[in-house]
């Protein structure tokens, strides 16, 4: 009778084993699994993207009234043309690469960056200069056009 019983505590031994040893094995895939944020938003991407949104281009509408960078990326998607004949998406790439080159020096601190301009999963417009690395902060806003809710996207590899 007394070897039953110690045959008995053993199997509910091994078996609490086993469960804890299932149990830690869990958690590892769990965490393993658990993908972290690849972008890091930074606040100074962010307020960067809204005064650049409010920024006077050098296209005309017509003549006298200038298209704000917003609605200079709505008029590129369009394809319209600037009152001077300049194609729209020419200055919105030559306003782009000019503002953040100003502001975040690609070539010193900054490797490079990718900026997009998407509405409803279509990207209208993105420009990316010098490389990509895996180090980067970013940040996306949301801007309202005649066209509908675009969004705003600049990644900065560093």
């Amino acid at each position: 009778m007394k070897i039953k019983k110690k045959s008995q505590e053993e199997m509910v031994g091994f078996v609490l084993i086993i469960v804890l040893v299932v149990v830690i094995g869990l958690i590892f895939l769990v965490l393993s699994l658990r993908k972290p944020s690849s972008l890091n938003t930074s606040e100074e991407v962010n307020s960067f993207l809204h005064a650049s949104s409010k920024f006077t281009t050098s296209c005309q509408k017509y003549k006298g009234d200038f298209y704000d960078l917003s609605g200079l990326i709505s008029a590129c998607s369009k394809g319209e043309d600037c009152f001077n004949g300049t194609f729209s998406c020419t200055i919105l790439n030559e306003t782009i690469n000019t503002l953040i080159n100003s502001s975040f020096k690609v070539g010193e601190k900054y490797k490079g960056y990718y900026f997009k301009a998407y509405q409803r999963n279509e990207t209208l417009f993105s420009i990316k200069k010098g490389n990509e690395t895996n180090s980067k902060v970013g940040g996306e806003i949301s801007i309202y056009t005649e066209a509908g809710n675009i969004k705003l996207v600049l990644e900065l590899y560093y």
